[in-house]
């Protein structure tokens, strides 16, 4: 045990000579909008663990001014250890993570304010805080601690602001910013990942979305991406934003130990927090995964101003698709995605994936990224003056009118082939009437179903 203690200290004294860690260190101003990252480590105790640990804590942070010169100041902050040992979870669970902003008077004492953790759905993190610094101190350089750790940074709350690429202060009206977030895409064939990218991507632009964000491990589907010709267009427009887990030094957590991944959580709330001031929505997504619409209701400002005004956290159920043709020709429909995925109509291929074969009541999510704390998979937790609206999507309201917005779920997608014994549902659906046929067969077939 003594050795392995040993070695874990060996280790932890490499990665912060690697990553510069020092206690007093300044924080470089961020380059390109980026939200800069502070490293802390120290030792962890929890009522958890049998033992205390040493970890890394990685902490996020943006800040907004607001009109009366005071600043808004938010955090999502994630750990990792070096060995997950059997039965450990990806991250200590400390009994209370404390993250403070000194600030100085004139004799040089330096005085404490404690950011607020926002609520959580679990408590496994990322955890995110948020607090108010009066004008007084914000004008002043302040240092950032992170419980009773020897570490600290120098913030220049100004500074921060100022290279927010929205501007330095908070969007309190005015239109939105529709986004969706795509967390560490897996895929083993990336061109076809690509693809079935591309095709999402154009598919959610025809619903009023604006901007997508996809984190990346390595560099084999970013190369992808700006091989095929939609997405580097939409990359070379800034409709797409490519983020490196590795910039964001993300572990490679072991999965194999959560029920969870901690990847796409740090993703999600990463992307929250980029969002966060700057009056915009965020639709949390797996690649297999689009939302979809009535016709009458076909673009997202429709769902929220019209369908559901007021609304800030909206968590809507999934409608399980197949693809019909990959079940008659036996063959995976990743497989029939990359065979039939046209460039020229990226869109042209969802109108094979028609079958329904179940609804499902795990909801995914789109929310206003001010009005929620942690982001758990695909649900966030709403604050206390936050409105949320649930729609459940199933077979008996499959032909309902109120129900003008629900997520299409493509479980085999990265899959194997589903066979027609699990064809339960003899429904068919569109995932969007924009992108159906109006003539020929097709258009017979529409007189025939409903979408739901």
């Amino acid at each position: 045990m003594q050795a392995r203690r040993h070695q874990q200290l060996a280790r932890l004294a490499l990665m912060l000579l690697v990553t510069g860690v020092t206690a007093g260190a300044s924080a470089q101003s961020p380059r390109d909008g980026v939200i800069p990252i502070f490293t802390f480590h120290g030792p962890v105790t929890s009522s958890s663990e049998a033992e205390q640990a040493e970890v890394l804590l990685h902490v996020l942070l943006k800040t907004k001014r607001k009109p009366d010169g005071a600043f808004i100041v938010r955090t999502v902050s994630y750990a990792e250890t070096y060995e997950l040992q059997e039965g450990r979870r990806f991250a200590p669970i400390p009994d209370q993570l404390t993250i403070a902003l000194e600030h100085s008077d004139d004799e040089d004492n330096w005085s404490p304010t404690y950011l607020q953790m926002l609520g959580m759905l679990q408590g496994e993190g990322p955890f995110v805080h948020e607090i108010n610094i009066p004008a007084q101190h914000a004008t002043q350089e302040m240092r950032l601690r992170v419980l009773d750790w020897a570490i600290y940074y120098i913030v220049d709350l100004s500074a921060v602001a100022d290279d927010n690429p929205h501007g330095p202060a908070s969007a309190a009206s005015g239109a939105f910013t529709n986004a969706v977030v795509i967390g560490d895409m897996r895929t083993k064939n990336a061109t076809t990942g690509a693809q079935v990218l591309a095709t999402h991507m154009a598919h959610h632009f025809s619903l009023g979305f604006d901007l997508y964000m996809l984190y990346v491990r390595g560099s084999d589907l970013g190369r992808a991406v700006e091989a095929n010709p939609i997405t580097a267009k939409y990359v070379e427009q800034g409709k797409l934003k490519i983020v490196s887990l590795d910039a964001l030094r993300v572990p490679l957590y072991d999965k194999a130990q959560s029920a969870y991944d901690p990847i796409k959580l740090i993703a999600y709330n990463h992307a929250a927090l980029s969002l966060w001031g700057d009056r915009a929505r965020l639709a949390v997504l797996d690649s297999d995964e689009m939302w979809s619409a009535k016709e009458a209701a076909s673009t997202i400002d429709t769902w929220f101003e019209t369908c559901f005004p007021g609304c800030d956290v909206l968590s809507v159920g999934r409608v399980e698709v197949v693809c019909d043709d990959c079940i008659k020709n036996g063959m995976s429909e990743l497989e029939y995605f990359g065979q039939h995925w046209d460039a020229a109509e990226p869109t042209e291929i969802l109108r094979n994936f028609t079958k329904v074969i179940s609804f499902h009541k795990d909801p995914k999510s789109i929310f206003d990224a001010d009005k929620v704390g942690q982001v758990w998979l695909h649900v966030p937790f709403p604050l206390a003056e936050s409105k949320v609206v649930n729609v459940q999507v199933n077979e008996a309201r499959f032909d309902s009118l109120q129900d003008c917005v629900f997520v299409v779920h493509f479980p085999n997608l990265f899959g194997q082939r589903i066979d027609n014994t699990f064809t339960s549902v003899d429904r068919h659906h569109w995932v969007a009437n924009r992108h159906r046929k109006n003539t020929g067969l097709f258009g017979n077939m529409l007189e025939l179903t409903t979408s739901v």
